[in-house]
């Protein structure tokens, strides 16, 4: 069937083949036999993981059937009709089937470094397109259709971070950061998301009226207590003196006597907003994450007590206003299973419930082994894979997926829900630098690419960075255009 033409899907799943790791759903139910046979060769764990994340958890599909081909392509079509009709096919250009040898090795990475480009959609015969032009990273030379682009190969290249397990350095604590990537060009595209909008199109042109879901959108607030009050760890004396630093330059006695004071009440103390920050959120109709250190020895580990009467009272806030807490793994643990799981038992004594949610420190983060250590912590989400220097699609993803271990060659236990934007990416002068004017117009364009795709807009704000009158203004600007 020829696939260069005018669009737009919907579809059913099963898996017929070995496959490690139950995926999530997360469109409707519709039946149809579609079979989508993956490549032959090496990498079948692999092929089948990203087929089924595809059909699945991205478009919804349950009853579709998934299984090894013959040839070495991509071959989509109705179990009732056969491949004579509604049949399409995309190359296998990823996996390297002539050349194993490279697979992770940055030989790999450099034979298609400079080969990421754009094309306009109507090249590719597409239309009505959310975009102007259409990312292309993995595709046969010259790319006229649809049917020469590795779209699925693409897709698994974005989820499983595969160019993380190869490329470096990292920066001072360990970091991948975007300039790092080879497709740093598309740090702003949702690269994955635009690939399942043009499966989806292909599907619904095929089988009008199936209807496929899987652009829904959603806001998700996020906060990580870093810095729950401006007192942290220190000694009586030290209010004392920021009490007289602020009598001798802003001369105002209640301003020095709010001060001194909010050493011993938090509620005065500007960085200790929570209850602010609920009120705004809750007024939009959402409830946000809380993310809490609970150990460390790392110089940029912050310890607090959780038992103390601050953090204490704040834990009961949030999970009385059903607002959701989480781990935020120490700089360490990202590298310590053993770590980790001691700092979720830490939590879990302070609340009293379980805890399955987890974002690490600085989003210090190793592919796939902080994922496999979330895992064996027993912790299920995961918040941390955004870029620290840049906001955007570090999984070319704004939904939620189930994660491959790449080396192990299996799935986890482990969902991520790719973080989209942080303010000290936004503002930060070693990061973006953006004013927040700028902040506000670059935030717009993600949004706005959210929407037209789907997915979720995971925004992470600080508390400490929620004390100005212009910080607190940007943070409302833009929860309330993106809710």
């Amino acid at each position: 069937m020829d696939i260069s033409q005018d669009f737009q899907i919907r579809v059913p799943m099963y898996m017929s083949a070995p496959y490690s790791g139950e995926l999530c759903v997360s469109a409707p139910i519709f039946k149809m036999a579609i079979v989508l046979q993956i490549p032959c060769g090496k990498w079948q764990s692999e092929k089948f993981y990203v087929a089924n994340c595809v059909l699945n958890t991205f478009l919804g599909i349950q009853d579709a059937i998934v299984q090894p081909g013959t040839s070495n392509e991509w071959v989509m079509f109705d179990s009732e009709l056969g491949e004579q009709d509604r049949c399409f096919r995309f190359p296998n250009l990823f996996f390297p089937e002539r050349e194993q040898e490279i697979y992770l090795t940055s030989m790999h990475i450099k034979k298609w470094a400079r080969q990421a480009t754009s094309i306009a959609p109507g090249i590719l015969g597409i239309q009505n397109y959310p975009s102007q032009d259409i990312p292309v990273l993995f595709a046969a030379k010259p790319c006229h259709s649809l049917s020469d682009i590795d779209l699925f190969g693409t897709i698994f290249f974005y989820l499983s971070r595969y160019e993380e397990c190869i490329l470096g350095p990292r920066d001072e604590i360990g970091r991948f950061l975007s300039e790092q990537s080879v497709v740093k060009d598309f740090h702003a595209r949702p690269v994955v998301d635009e690939y399942i909008w043009l499966i989806r199109s292909l599907l619904e042109r095929a089988w009008p009226g199936c209807g496929l879901d899987g652009l829904n959108y959603k806001l998700l607030v996020s906060h990580d207590v870093d810095v729950p009050h401006s007192w942290l760890g220190a000694h009586a004396g030290t209010p004392i003196r920021a009490a007289a630093r602020c009598l001798l330059k802003e001369a105002s006695p209640r301003s020095a006597l709010r001060t001194l004071r909010s050493y011993w009440d938090a509620s005065l103390d500007p960085i200790y907003c929570f209850n602010w920050m609920m009120n705004e959120v809750e007024a939009l109709g959402l409830l946000a994450s809380y993310y809490f250190l609970t150990g460390g020895v790392h110089p940029l580990d912050l310890n607090y007590n959780l038992a103390s009467k601050p953090i204490s009272s704040l834990l009961s806030s949030l999970a009385t206003r059903g607002h959701t807490i989480g781990l935020h793994g120490s700089i360490n643990s990202a590298y310590d299973a053993s770590l980790m799981l001691k700092e979720k038992e830490v939590l879990e004594a302070a609340t009293g419930n379980s805890v399955s949610a987890v974002r690490q420190h600085y989003l210090r983060f190793s592919t796939p082994d902080t994922w496999r250590i979330i895992a064996s912590a027993g912790l299920t989400e995961d918040s941390t894979l955004g870029y620290a220097d840049r906001a955007g699609f570090r999984c070319g993803t704004a939904k939620r997926y189930q994660v491959f271990d790449i080396k192990a060659q299996a799935t986890l236990p482990v969902f991520e829900t790719p973080l989209l934007c942080m303010e000290q990416s936004l503002l930060e002068p070693t990061y973006q630098g953006l004013t927040p004017d700028q902040a506000f117009d670059y935030v717009v364009c993600l949004v706005d690419q959210v929407k037209a795709f789907g997915g979720n807009f995971s925004l992470l704000w600080h508390n400490h960075n929620l004390v100005t009158g212009i910080q607190r203004d940007l943070f409302l600007e833009i929860i309330k255009y993106a809710s």
